[in-house]
């Protein structure tokens, strides 16, 4: 079951869903799992001439929008300013380390250009253990949710809560 949460980190509003076990008990506690994806990087990539247009200067993500959008009416094609500047003031290098004592699975690729893989290493050094930090190597950022990439994330991410999540 989904509750929509919303919550502040650095002055900025962020939304999310927590997902419930159905079988959750009244003030029952039980590990979970927090995603989070890396915004950091996108500092580099937005042109600074933008016009009130956000460019993209990463041809793979060009690429990708445009597949996504084609025969589409309503894809999304053009991102407000206001989010550019919320995207640009979160930084998870500041809250990295008080994840800790909970596990923490970092998971990026060699290739990509839109969250380099630099930025990951940085929060797995400030990340506190239980940590891990899986670098996929041939592929971009987009190309984890799919094929052999996605079935090497999935694997990474089924390990990690077999060990750190287990079933009860």
């Amino acid at each position: 079951m989904a509750r929509p949460v919303f919550f502040y980190s650095e002055g900025t509003r962020l939304a999310g869903d927590i997902y419930l076990p159905a079988d959750l008990g009244p003030g029952e506690r039980r590990a979970g799992i927090v995603l989070c994806h890396g915004y950091t990087g996108v500092r580099d990539i937005y042109l600074p001439d933008n016009r009130g247009e956000i460019l993209l200067a990463d041809r793979q993500s060009a690429a990708i929008g445009a597949r996504a959008s084609a025969g589409n009416p309503a894809a999304v094609t053009q991102v407000p300013l206001e989010f550019v500047d919320d995207t640009l003031a979160f930084n998870p290098e500041w809250v990295v380390d008080r994840i800790a004592p909970r596990p923490a699975l970092l998971i990026t690729t060699d290739n990509d250009r839109l969250v380099p893989p630099v930025e990951s290493e940085a929060l797995y050094a400030r990340a506190g253990e239980p940590k891990k930090l899986v670098v996929l190597k041939g592929f971009g950022h987009y190309e984890v949710y799919e094929g052999e990439a996605f079935r090497q994330v999935m694997d990474a991410t089924i390990d990690w809560c077999r060990e750190h999540i287990p079933a009860k």
